[in-house]
């Protein structure tokens, strides 16, 4: 089995799961039991850490009960959830299941969100901070916090897979595929992820979580979000607002009216 696992939870909510060779696992960001206790039930696993990302609900509708059911610690940032056996904040660099976490404040979507960076997995849990070819609403924080939450993001590793609580990819896509600008390389990453989701199309299967998780480098390219200081790409777009967080309020902005 390959980890980190996706778990689809909800309706377009991912949970993911993680395992050392002893069997004991972690989730992130569990939207609900159901789904999560039936993988670790038919892979055999023990459940030992629930990590949360921030508050919404939709990431910790599970939490309780898994808890109460595997004896699992809850690890999350201030006023999340209770109980809560581990709080975590920003530059936490801690052990768990046997990888090291490294803990990044990434507020924006929300006040207390962060995002989980495993090192050895090569993996960043980032809830709903960047998303396939886009980025969380701005809920109780401000275009300055997640400019700058997505710029720490984005200065992670090319490699590092991008493990993000929701698949938006279809409707990422469509407001991609109506903008300007793209590079060669942004143009090579999309046209492959298009790809993968019409052959699964084609072959009668769910196209959702198809393409996930991408990775910092795909991101960087064809994320309309992470362009945002991109001065060719704020030209093709007929933006003139300041590059950096003036021009990334303005691409989240026609965004959220697209």
């Amino acid at each position: 089995m390959t980890y980190p696992f996706a778990i689809h939870c909800l309706t377009d909510n991912f949970s993911w799961l993680v395992a050392d060779a002893k069997q004991n696992a972690l989730v992130v960001d569990p939207g609900e039991s159901k789904a999560v206790k039936q993988v670790i039930t038919e892979r055999g696993l023990h459940l030992t850490h629930i990590l949360v990302t921030h508050y919404h609900f939709d990431h910790i509708g599970g939490v309780a009960e898994l808890s109460a059911d595997t004896g699992a610690e809850v690890w999350a940032p201030q006023d999340t959830i209770s109980p809560t056996h581990k709080t975590l904040a920003g530059g936490d660099k801690l052990d768990v299941c046997g990888y090291q976490m490294e803990v990044i404040d990434t507020p924006g979507h929300a006040f207390n969100h962060i995002s989980l960076f495993f090192p050895a997995l090569e993996a960043l849990f980032c809830g709903d901070v960047l998303f396939t070819l886009g980025c969380g609403r701005l809920f109780d924080g401000t275009a300055q916090e997640m400019w700058s939450s997505l710029k720490k993001l984005r200065n992670l590793p090319p490699q590092t897979l991008v493990c993000s609580g929701h698949d938006y990819t279809t409707a990422n896509l469509k407001f991609i595929n109506s903008l300007k600008g793209l590079g060669r390389e942004g143009i090579d990453t999309i046209t492959k992820l298009e790809t993968t989701r019409k052959d699964a199309r084609d072959n009668k299967q769910p196209v959702l979580g198809v393409g996930l998780p991408t990775r910092i480098g795909d991101e960087i390219c064809a994320n309309p979000f992470l362009l945002a200081d991109d001065s060719d790409f704020l030209k093709a777009n007929g933006i003139s607002k300041t590059a950096g967080v003036e021009s990334f309020a303005e691409i989240r902005r026609r965004k959220d009216i697209f």
